[in-house]
């Protein structure tokens, strides 16, 4: 299991870094190419947080290689899913309105299935941190009894 996720992590630490690479380039090339667009810039409000997500992933897969227990799981679960559901919720309905405020006008949100899934593993992810979380005391609590 270890070997695993030690492979995962490094994967992952990979598309981290080629994310990042990758929206620093979108970020700095929007105004070289003149795109000055309310909308794209808009569109990119909803990024960082998924790039936290990325890296907090990362930082689970490294805690599971390296032994970590239910403790430090549940935190960084939580992480990846309150970044995954405020993501989903920016680009469903954060885009839209950002780019109406700076007078690009369009919809009040976008209907957009992909968000909205990620939103919603988002928000399971984050109950599932909290299972987690109450598994552990629960067990500290037997260990108690012993």
């Amino acid at each position: 299991m270890a070997e695993k996720s030690r492979w995962l992590a490094s994967a992952t630490l990979m598309v981290l870094i080629a994310v990042i690479l990758l929206f620093t380039a979108q970020v700095l090339g929007a105004d070289y190419v003149g795109r000055k667009d309310p909308y794209f810039f808009a569109s990119l409000l909803p990024m960082p947080l998924y790039v936290f997500a990325i890296g907090a992933v990362w930082r689970a897969l490294l805690a599971v290689s390296q032994g970590g227990r239910t403790g430090i799981l549940g935190k960084l679960l939580r992480r990846v899913g309150i970044a995954l559901f405020v993501g989903g919720l920016l680009e469903v309905f954060g885009v839209a309105l950002l780019s109406q405020l700076m007078g690009a006008g369009g919809p009040l949100f976008s209907y957009d299935v992909t968000a909205i899934t990620i939103g919603v593993i988002g928000a399971g992810l984050t109950i599932i941190a909290r299972l987690l979380d109450e598994a552990d005391e629960l067990r500290k609590e037997l260990d108690e009894f012993v």
